[in-house]
């Protein structure tokens, strides 16, 4: 079977599963050095064969790279929201401070209307 028909057979696989399935594939030969004949990972794959070398060989990389960058975005996303709610809180006590410290209207009015009576 090639490599997509068994990576069809898998429910929910990681990238864990990848990686084991491209060695699994990979001939006993390249596994001790995957790396060898992709041109440092630039080669353009030809086959099922040498896109098991080149998941053996950059696979646990590339899945670094995305934890990493996965990482970085929800970092950025937390930090988005904790910036707003930052500002809102700000927002929100500013508005209490300012319509605390003013004498509703209608108090007002009533004193006046008390004071000529």
């Amino acid at each position: 079977m090639s490599y997509s028909q068994d990576l069809a057979l898998l429910e929910n696989p990681t990238f864990e599963d990848l990686i084991k399935l491209a060695t699994k594939k990979l001939p006993a030969s390249k596994r001790a050095y995957p790396w060898v004949g992709l041109s440092h990972g630039v080669k353009l794959l030809d086959n099922d064969d040498e896109l098991n070398q080149y998941i053996c060989a950059y696979g646990k990389m590339h899945k670094e790279k995305n934890r990493h960058c996965l990482n970085s975005f929800i970092r950025r996303i937390l930090d988005f929201f904790v910036s707003k709610i930052k500002e809102l809180t700000y927002i929100y006590f500013t508005y209490i401070h300012i319509t605390n410290s003013h004498t509703p209207y209608e108090n007002h009015s009533k004193q006046q209307t008390d004071d000529c009576a």
